[in-house]
């Protein structure tokens, strides 16, 4: 049954992936299938975020400690989604005819 699921959940992002990519596809299926995806992310950032606080306020210390893991691992998730916004923007940016 998991490996059904993961199956089923690495088809609709590999394939939700390469529609979004492709220019060719209207953006009437493009944009609500990025806002499926970000959304699905948000949810799960936003998941493993409260999951963190709550193991914070246990009274056990491997469940602080890994609330502490989980928290950080979130972080570090934000850092390198902000990173690669930045270096696409950026890189377009300068990329200009303009510029050049």
């Amino acid at each position: 049954m998991d490996i059904l699921i993961e199956l089923m959940i690495d088809l609709l992002f590999d394939a939700g992936l390469e529609v979004t990519k492709n220019k060719k596809i209207n953006k009437w299926i493009r944009f609500p299938l990025i806002l499926l995806i970000l959304l699905f992310l948000i949810v799960v950032v936003v998941g493993l975020t409260y999951f963190g606080l709550l193991l914070l306020q246990s009274k056990d210390d491997r469940a602080i400690a890994f609330g502490i893991l989980l928290i950080l691992f979130v972080f570090i998730i934000f850092i390198v989604f902000i990173k690669n916004i930045l270096e696409k923007f950026l890189s377009g940016y300068f990329n200009n005819k303009r510029y050049k």
